[in-house]
């Protein structure tokens, strides 16, 4: 399937009046951002696996407090809890750079939704840069604890921020495979052939219009995912929409199977 989809594509470009060349500066802004992508993916595991460890490590330093009950081994323990709060700050902040960077270099997703989505992950950085600091900063106990019951203010917004984000991801995806079949769809309009003989050419025409007919349906459903997408940032409910995106693959991948089929039927 992804085979048909990239020879599909492929032909797309061939039709498309836009020529695109290495030097674009769109495709250049694009390719940074993927590199970008991929660096941060790299800081991200390397800082996660630091922090399990870390945890590891607070865990034994908790369990020798309880089984000493000393200062010196408090001490050890709020040190430790305090290198795993500071750690998984720096990890959430990693994480965040890369929903940024995917939402940045993604098609297809709405706008105002893509704005909301780049607003909310600049708002949380801050927070969590700001969250770190304290924790960096905490010398005792009280103040460990503290900010320990301050994260969690923050992790529902992430928990939300990563199901929002998702989804638009995911959805674009979609999105961007339809507008780009619509516009093969249309450079393949039978209707505009002269030198075809008729009979063959109601053939075209009859084959044409169910792709047009999926593709009506296709765009329905599109809006209505983006709509549920949008409803479900309101009212901060998850959105029900996994079974209509699996329809909405099944329907373009009839699409492109279809498109190929004209095509190749010379």
């Amino acid at each position: 399937m992804k085979k048909l989809v990239f020879s599909l594509l492929v032909l797309l470009l061939l039709f498309s009046p836009v020529v695109v060349t290495a030097a674009s500066p769109i495709i250049s802004q694009k390719e940074s951002i993927i590199d970008e992508i991929a660096e941060v993916r790299r800081s991200y595991k390397g800082q996660l696996a630091e922090y399990r460890q870390a945890n590891d490590q607070f865990i034994i330093a908790k369990g020798q407090y309880e089984k000493l009950n000393t200062l010196a081994s408090l001490e050890v323990a709020v040190q430790d809890v305090r290198k795993v709060l500071s750690l998984r700050d720096q990890v959430l902040l990693s994480y965040l750079k890369i929903i940024e960077l995917e939402l940045l270099e993604a098609d297809g997703i709405n706008l105002e939704e893509k704005t909301i989505a780049l607003e909310e992950t600049k708002d949380l950085q801050r927070d969590f840069l700001a969250h770190k600091d304290l924790v960096d900063n905490a010398i005792d106990r009280v103040a460990v604890n503290q900010v320990a019951d301050d994260f969690e203010l923050l992790s529902p917004r992430i928990t939300s921020l990563s199901s929002y984000a998702s989804a638009l991801l995911r959805v674009g995806k979609l999105q961007t495979i339809y507008d780009q079949s619509l516009t093969l769809v249309e450079a393949t309009d039978p209707r505009n052939l002269t030198d075809e003989p008729s009979l063959k050419l109601n053939e075209k025409i009859r084959a044409h219009n169910e792709i047009k007919n999926l593709m009506t349906t296709l765009d329905f459903n599109l809006n209505f995912v983006w709509d549920e997408i949008k409803d479900s940032r309101i009212t901060q409910q998850p959105s029900e929409t996994n079974k209509l995106n699996a329809s909405i693959y099944a329907s373009l991948a009839q699409v492109l199977a279809f498109l190929e089929e004209i095509l190749l039927d010379k």
